[in-house]
């Protein structure tokens, strides 16, 4: 939603001339920063953060709070319980975990799969369509460019809504080899037009729908997949560990394609124009390349079985078919045990 409202406000300013244009839109960001900074000065703090801290009076309150609950209530002991079983788990975990098991043995494999996540979303063109578009769009002779940024903005709020489903639903490599090959294909269409026809009224009704139809493929896929997999591929006892490692890279890499994008595109500089479209084609081949050899199948696996994945090194082309044979085997014990507690309760009725 902040996307909708930059990029909504960037429209209904571009209809004013001179200083304001740019005077209000900081305005507003002062506006959105003055929120966060009441919201988060009037949220509780976090109980289990208090109860870290031995605040634990702090803490009760805290939960409380959060949860509507009475002081005395039944309820907010079991909560508060619940936050001091998980603080020794955790301090149990992390007394255990090192900082340099991170790059050893399966661990190194978990890292690298959340670091090159997040490399391969921005290397797709994401940073490119939300960054750049309204300047781009001008470029290509599109005279409403900041409306087509805020319809771009609104079609990617909405098809983030589908991924919640397809996710989990389809599974997470079904999802990146089906966005993957949309994104493909609308660059390589809408490139192939312009080269055609460049300039033309059918190369700009061509970049607007290429643009919106790679936004929902990017929204339903590669941009929630990547959130997932940055944060669950870790062991329980390096997540802290290794998801912020992942997330340092994945804004690195967002800053990277941020700054060389304008080079590339710019008539000073690379000049490429609508021809960009065959580079991020390149870059999503490679994505999908990277998506076949090395993302695991991760949908639907406890923590114990995805432990028991990569510690047994299964290769990420076959971790579908392994996760089926999980899960096969799991519902033979439980029908096992099932059809042994029917064999027992009529051994007794006889």
């Amino acid at each position: 939603m902040g996307l909708v409202t930059a990029s909504g406000g960037n429209y209904g300013l571009s209809y004013l001339s001179g200083s304001k244009q740019w005077r209000i839109e900081i305005a507003i960001q002062f506006a959105h920063a003055i929120l966060l900074m009441i919201a988060g000065i009037s949220n509780p703090e976090s109980p289990r953060h208090l109860a870290r801290l031995g605040n634990h009076t702090a803490a009760r309150t805290s939960l409380g709070r959060l949860r509507g609950l009475a002081a005395d209530s039944p309820e907010l002991d079991e909560a508060i319980a619940e936050v001091h079983i998980w603080l020794l788990e955790d301090a149990e975990q992390q007394q255990k975990a090192r900082f340099r098991e991170c790059f050893e043995g399966p661990n190194l494999r978990r890292l690298v799969l959340g670091c090159s996540m997040g490399f391969h979303a921005e290397s797709t063109g994401i940073v490119f369509f939300l960054s750049y578009s309204t300047t781009f769009l001008a470029g290509a002779g599109i005279t409403n460019a900041y409306l087509i940024t805020f319809i771009i903005g609104l079609v990617m709020s909405a098809s983030t809504l589908p991924s919640i489903y397809c996710l989990d639903h389809l599974g997470r490599r079904s999802c990146a080899f089906i966005g993957g090959t949309m994104m493909l294909i609308v660059c390589i269409v809408t490139g192939a037009i312009h080269s055609a026809v460049p300039l033309s009224a059918a190369s700009q009704h061509a970049l607007i729908a290429g643009s919106l139809l790679f936004i929902f493929a990017y929204a339903s896929s590669w941009g929630s997949l990547a959130w997932l997999v940055i944060t669950e591929a870790y062991s329980s006892r390096l997540r802290t560990y290794q998801s912020t490692i992942s997330m340092c890279f994945y804004w690195i890499s967002q800053w990277i394609f941020g700054f060389i994008t304008p080079y590339m595109v710019d008539e000073s500089a690379g000049n490429l124009g609508v021809n960009m479209m065959y580079v991020l084609a390149g870059f999503t081949v490679l994505s999908l390349a990277w998506a076949y050899f090395y993302l695991p199948e991760l949908s639907g696996l406890t923590q114990a079985e995805m432990d028991r994945m990569f510690d047994e090194g299964i290769a990420a082309w076959k971790s579908k078919a392994w996760k089926r044979e999980q899960k096969m085997a799991v519902e033979a014990i439980n029908r096992t045990g099932s059809l042994h507690e029917i064999v027992t309760v009529v051994d007794k009725g006889n």
